[in-house]
């Protein structure tokens, strides 16, 4: 498990990257087993997913049946979650090997993989607050979509970092990263019946 040290050097590489200065590289490992140990992200972020599950799970009380609400509801958070990070990784994997961009998989896994981070945290205030003053949803929205934004624009600069690309190609990679992301939790939230608002 990395350190706070290791993870403090992480974000400061991804802010570097984000800013534009490709020195953010050296505070990054983007090699096969950086990309393995990029995986920890998920670990460290589980504090802010589990509280947010929580907070998402007394969001529920009353609006769907008491059994729904136990072990279930963790269960359906976890491969709600789990399919939310993994299938993006795995279509952007698949566009580099039909384009031709297989080199940079690993630094696309250990940024977005480490970006995720920071993201996990913010989504669980915003679901904290949500929960706990339901009267300031437009306000929450709001906040939300300034969230969704800054990290549209994080990730469309990290890859622009890393495949020094056309920004057509950047874009759409950006995109695939992000919007199945979006449509998958989505879908699975009503699916899975752990919609909460």
């Amino acid at each position: 498990m990395p350190g706070r040290e290791e993870v403090s050097h992480y974000m400061y590489g991804l802010w570097l990257l984000i800013l534009g200065n490709r020195q953010g590289f050296d505070y990054l490992d983007i090699s096969a087993r950086g990309a393995s140990r990029s995986f920890f992200a998920i670990l460290l972020a589980l504090p802010a997913i589990v509280t947010s599950w929580c907070w998402w799970r007394l969001s529920l009380v009353g609006e769907v049946p008491a059994d729904m609400l136990g072990g279930i509801f963790f269960f359906r958070m976890a491969v709600l979650d789990g399919l939310s990070l993994l299938i993006p990784l795995i279509l952007v994997g698949i566009a580099a090997l039909l384009f031709g961009l297989e080199a940079h998989f690993n630094a696309i896994i250990v940024t977005s993989n480490w970006l995720s981070l920071p993201i996990c945290y913010g989504y669980g205030v915003l679901i904290a607050l949500a929960t706990l003053t339901p009267g300031l949803s437009p306000i929450i929205l709001a906040l939300w979509l300034c969230l969704f934004i800054t990290v549209l624009i994080a990730t469309f600069r990290l890859l622009q970092a890393i495949l020094g690309a056309e920004p057509l190609t950047v874009a759409a990679l950006t995109l695939l990263l992000l919007v199945p992301n979006e449509l998958i939790s989505d879908l699975l939230e009503r699916y899975l019946d752990v919609a909460p608002f």
